[in-house]
């Protein structure tokens, strides 16, 4: 339970934290212009959490592969290098699927904090969750 409440704590923070970041660099829009730092941080960040649930999953099929294949001793990485590893093809993914939806929307990519939000914010959070939820029962030591 105590790690339970570390790695929600830690969520809360990040999102704090990001939140700030997204409320200086998000151009003053009709839309952004009444919205502070903490209803950015709860409605629109834990929004954008709930719509991007897909990335849970991915992230969560690619931390069990990972862990397993550590676990296996298939591949001899550090734990910080592993969950960076998984990160980062998330990210990837994250970003062929965007580019994909586009495409198909026919929407012009642009470069704005609410489309990085959704390409390396919402798959930190599901990372760190999946890493965190799935590590203490893969590379649990056996008797």
């Amino acid at each position: 339970m105590k790690s339970f409440f570390k790695i929600f704590g830690l969520i809360i923070g990040f999102n704090l934290l990001w939140s700030i970041v997204f409320f200086i660099f998000q151009p003053k829009s009709q839309m952004w212009v009444d919205m502070g730092i903490l209803e950015i941080a709860f409605a629109y960040l834990l929004g954008a959490l709930a719509g991007d649930a897909i990335y849970l999953i991915i992230s969560l099929l690619l931390y069990l592969c990972l862990l397993f294949l550590k676990r296996l001793k298939k591949i001899q990485i550090d734990n910080i290098i592993l969950f960076s590893l998984g990160y980062a093809i998330v990210v990837i993914i994250a970003i062929i699927l965007q580019a994909w939806l586009q495409a198909r929307l026919s929407v012009q990519f642009n470069l704005n904090v609410a489309s990085i939000t959704n390409l390396f914010y919402t798959p930190f959070i599901y990372c760190f969750i999946s890493y965190n939820l799935l590590k203490p029962w893969i590379l649990k030591k056996r008797r």
